[in-house]
């Protein structure tokens, strides 16, 4: 069992104690039935990145911070932080000098998976907004 995982059932009855709500009222508001937060809580049952994210959302927590404390996910390491700034500092050469190599289709999937991305950003975005 991971670290982060046993650690989850005294997280999530925090989080949910210090929104004053039930089991009965976080399943209604997650999705996840009263059985499964129950049995989480007491370190019976380990969750699922999906059943961590879904209760996320309902105790107004990021998905990404929570399966990170949960240790599902690992944080981004300093360097490769650093390596992405540098990569976008350069991007406009890189891009320019390696956008030629590509057939039609390469470029079509780059358009796509770009606007996909600033589309995920804006949400992101937006989410964040009506939290605050």
């Amino acid at each position: 069992m991971k670290k982060g995982v046993a650690k989850a059932g005294s997280y999530f009855k925090k989080l949910r104690m210090n929104k004053d709500l039930t089991i009965g009222q976080l399943s209604l508001l997650s999705g996840v039935s009263k059985s499964t937060i129950s049995m989480i809580e007491r370190n019976k049952h380990n969750p699922t990145a999906d059943t961590v994210i879904k209760l996320s959302k309902a105790l107004n927590q990021t998905p990404e911070d929570m399966l990170s404390k949960l240790g599902f996910i690992q944080p981004i390491p300093e360097t490769l932080d650093s390596k992405l700034e540098r990569i976008a500092k350069e991007f406009d050469t890189l891009f320019l000098d390696h956008l030629g190599e590509l057939d039609e289709d390469s470029k079509q999937k780059l358009i796509s998976y770009l606007e996909f991305l600033i589309q995920k950003q804006d949400k992101g975005l937006a989410k964040k907004d009506n939290t605050q």
